[in-house]
């Protein structure tokens, strides 16, 4: 009788105490300059301007932060700048498409680094830029400003809004 007290409250206690979860494996990040990630670009697809900005009148540069996958498939993205919210849909909905050649041939890496887009109109044309080389080669103090999060963390909990 005082072995099976003994074995029940040892187990009792085993299995009571708090297993502590699992840490989720963090896999480094490259980071990259935006004229980088373009040079890195297999698939590329252009935002479309929104019917909802033409309505509007929005036009400006659109900043974003993007996160690709090991395989170079589109992960994410975190806006710095945005001149409609329209203007932002469209600019997630065009990465979405786009794939990137992966870091290294293992896959060791996931990429993460600034993309801008200028959405411009002139008279009764809409049409979307990117930027020229030189500006691609420089970081915007919009894109430093959420750059330390992302360099922190690669969990979407601590860098979607």
């Amino acid at each position: 009788m005082r072995k099976t007290k003994f074995v029940l409250i040892v187990s009792l206690l085993l299995f009571s105490v708090p297993v502590a979860p699992a840490q989720q494996q963090k896999i480094p990040v490259a980071l990259e300059s935006e004229y980088r990630i373009r040079r890195r670009a297999i698939d590329v697809v252009l935002p479309e301007y929104p019917e909802e900005a033409k309505a509007v009148g929005a036009q400006g540069l659109v900043i974003v932060a993007v996160h690709f996958e090991r395989d170079g498939t589109y992960d994410g993205m975190k806006v710095a700048m945005s001149p409609h919210p329209s203007i932002t849909d469209a600019v997630d909905a065009s990465l979405r498409q786009w794939r990137v050649m992966p870091v290294n041939k293992t896959g060791d890496y996931r990429l993460q680094g600034e993309l801008r887009f200028r959405f411009v109109i002139e008279g009764r044309e809409y049409r979307v830029e990117i930027l020229p080389d030189e500006e691609q080669r420089r970081t915007s103090p919009q894109y430093r400003r959420i750059d330390v999060g992302f360099r922190r963390s690669w969990s979407k909990q601590d860098w979607e809004d």
